[in-house]
């Protein structure tokens, strides 16, 4: 992880950090962005992961940068959901797992 991905998992205690991470995975022109976003979401382990986290998770879940795929779906399998889960990242894992142009180390997400 980068210094700055490890600082925003530090700080990501704050509701303000959280809104800015899970606004910036879904924004960022970068793919670059969105990797530093999805490790400092990985790496804080929040005890209850922000609902907005498991939103923007499930939109960039569709994106085609195959490394920014890799570390939303760890990501997916880190962070912890909800009772009864959350239907948007299911259903957007379930469509990462059906896309054959996808490597199969990402599509297995347990």
């Amino acid at each position: 992880p980068s210094a700055l991905s490890v600082q925003l998992a530090q700080l990501a205690k704050s509701e303000a950090i959280q809104t800015l991470l899970a606004t910036e995975l879904q924004t960022a022109a970068s793919p670059l962005a969105q990797q530093i976003v999805l490790r400092a979401m990985i790496e804080a382990r929040p005890a209850t992961t922000p609902p907005a986290w498991l939103d923007a998770l499930a939109t960039v879940l569709a994106h085609r940068d195959a490394m920014v795929l890799k570390l939303a779906a760890e990501a997916a399998r880190t962070l912890k959901q909800p009772k009864g889960g959350h239907a948007a990242l299911r259903a957007a894992l379930l469509a990462l797992g059906k896309r054959r142009e996808v490597a199969i180390e990402t599509r297995l997400v347990p």
